[in-house]
């Protein structure tokens, strides 16, 4: 029945969820529905919080809303930032707005740091400001090395530099390579 409601939640959510709740196995039962919740984050995020929402147990539910957050955060920021501060556990809650803060890293540095920096654990937080130095050193390695120096975390702070230091040698490296090449 799990496979059968995954497979249905694209064509007939409704009765995806119907089926999904006639399963016996809490296990089962849930993973169907969080399947369901993960196909229709795309195209109906609010539906897919409520059904989330109507998870039992707190951390399969955190797991339900992190998906959604993950989705949001492709094409709604914001909203996923928001959707996630309700997110009580806080490993789902960090991954989640770490996903969306590195998939921002690029295009919006800033916006990205922002959202790193709402993570209260602080461990979490220095693990996702760790991915943004390293996403942004590709683009901006001068502010990947300001947001480096600011992780409070000292054996964190020296991956993160290290991080930058083998992205700047595989850069350099790269040209050298280029300017040697007949072709330049």
């Amino acid at each position: 029945l799990t496979d059968v409601a995954r497979g249905l939640a694209t064509l007939d959510p409704d009765r995806a969820v119907r089926l999904a709740l006639t399963i016996s196995d809490d296990g089962y039962k849930i993973a169907a529905l969080t399947d369901i919740v993960r196909v229709l984050a795309g195209s109906d995020p609010g539906r897919a919080v409520r059904l989330a929402r109507a998870i039992p147990g707190g951390w399969r539910q955190a797991a339900a809303l992190a998906i959604v957050v993950r989705v949001l955060g492709a094409s709604d920021p914001g909203q996923a930032v928001q959707l996630a501060s309700t997110i009580p556990d806080g490993w789902h809650k960090a991954t989640a707005l770490t996903d969306v803060a590195r998939r921002l890293a690029a295009s919006d540095p800033d916006r990205a740091v922002h959202i790193a920096l709402t993570i209260s654990d602080e461990g979490y937080k220095a693990a996702a400001i760790k991915d943004l130095v390293k996403t942004l050193a590709i683009s901006h390695p001068q502010r990947a090395r300001q947001l480096a120096a600011t992780i409070p975390d000292g054996r964190v702070r020296e991956w993160a530099l290290r991080d930058i230091a083998l992205l700047d040698a595989s850069s350099t490296a790269k040209s050298l390579r280029n300017r040697g090449s007949p072709h330049h």
